[in-house]
């Protein structure tokens, strides 16, 4: 199976805004971005990727709502 089929991808732009799977979100509705996309794909990792001005609320909003979301393989891209 595809690598990129089997995750979601969270990136967060120089500006601060979030984005999962090309749904475009902000550090409230994250929570229900990655709840409603783990009802989808239970089970899938999360593949967080970095900017050099990510604010760092915002990757612990992505870990946190992953959590809340019952999704336990979650990491950053760091290349």
């Amino acid at each position: 199976m595809n690598k990129n089929k089997e995750r979601y991808r969270s990136d967060v732009n120089n500006k601060g805004v979030i984005f999962v799977d090309g749904t475009k979100t902000d550090e409230v509705g994250i929570y229900r971005v990655i709840y409603d996309a783990s009802k989808k794909k239970p089970h899938h990792h999360v593949a967080s990727s970095p900017t050099p001005r990510r604010r760092t609320a915002s990757s612990f909003e992505i870990l946190d709502a992953a959590k809340q979301a019952g999704l336990e393989d979650v990491g950053f891209v760091t290349s």
